[in-house]
């Protein structure tokens, strides 16, 4: 599996894979691929994907394990189980940390943590994508294309900008793009605290939050 480096700094690292190869538009990324056993994990990531159930018996934590299993829809449970790994990739890159080192537990309203460092997990149609720091921080990925299609309800789109509370007008003052990339941001953000319910109206993104517009995702990060 071939891992594509949006952004790795000194405190952080941003990272994304997809389960159908690297898409158009990222060709000017950094990448590495991800050995066959990664992390010391006791099954191969490359079959991160399979329809083979037994393969997340051997996920860490077992909680994680568990609510994989428990997940009905078989893409969602190889999306959870692909950005799972994905994350322990990141970890052990970035920090140099084996799962085994780590502790993971989840909070009150269901946010994964770890003891030793912060991350958050996003995943959509496919594409996986994990940032980890030292420091409270938030991800979320769109599959554009959905999106898109959505869009051509207007009834959609007119419910989906009165949720965000950033226009009262047409559809057309604000291109699609543009309108996923301001839901993203104002998601990133939600995971980066971490806090209460979402709630889009709410949250008001600032310079700690960047978005990147790449082939059919859009993909936001906040630090």
């Amino acid at each position: 599996m071939f891992v594509a480096i949006l952004n790795e700094k000194n405190t952080s690292g941003v990272y994304v894979a997809f389960e159908k190869g690297i898409p158009d538009g990222f060709s000017e990324y950094d990448f590495f691929e991800v050995p066959e056993y990664p992390c010391d994990c006791s099954f191969d990531c490359s079959g991160a994907f399979a329809a083979d159930e037994k393969i997340y018996d051997n996920v860490y934590p077992p909680q994680r394990a568990e609510e994989i299993t428990k997940t009905r829809s078989e893409k969602v449970r190889r999306e959870k189980l692909a950005v799972w790994q994905l994350l322990l990739v990141a970890i052990e890159r970035k920090f140099g940390y084996k799962p085994e080192e780590l502790s993971f537990s989840k909070t009150e309203n269901g946010k994964w943590i770890c003891d030793k460092l912060w991350f958050s997990l996003s995943h959509s149609h496919g594409a996986s994508a994990v940032i980890v720091s030292d420091k409270p921080c938030g991800i979320d990925v769109e599959y554009k294309v959905e999106f898109l299609k959505k869009c051509a309800d207007k009834s959609f789109i007119e419910a989906f900008l009165n949720r965000m509370s950033e226009s009262t007008g047409e559809f057309g003052t604000l291109f699609a793009e543009e309108i996923l990339s301001l839901w993203t941001k104002k998601e990133s953000l939600y995971k980066k605290t971490g806090e209460g319910s979402f709630s889009p109206k709410k949250i008001t993104p600032g310079d700690e939050t960047k978005s990147f517009v790449i082939g059919d995702y859009v993909f936001s990060v906040s630090e």
